[in-house]
């Protein structure tokens, strides 16, 4: 994985895709409805706990990097309004 800069949406969507589970199941197994990984799927922002449950189930492997980059881009957004 490419730890400067990677779609991590778009990740954890392939990651999705690829399982015998749907959105709804994989919520209710994190303790998050719905609605809310679909939001955070489709660009939307959720509480960032809420986000590293998901990533913790879908990809407990690649964790750091992928908090890393949600982190990196919410200061990015935050410094740019900022401006």
């Amino acid at each position: 994985m490419n730890k400067y800069k990677f779609d991590v949406r778009g990740h954890l969507k392939n990651i999705i895709e690829s399982k015998e589970e749907s959105q709804k199941q994989i919520a209710d197994k994190i303790g998050i409805s719905a609605s809310h990984l679909s939001k955070f799927l489709n660009g939307q922002e959720i509480a960032l706990w809420m986000v590293l449950e998901i990533v913790r189930y879908l990809d407990k492997d690649n964790e750091i990097e992928i908090m890393r980059q949600c982190c990196y881009e919410a200061t990015k957004k935050e410094y740019k309004n900022c401006i």
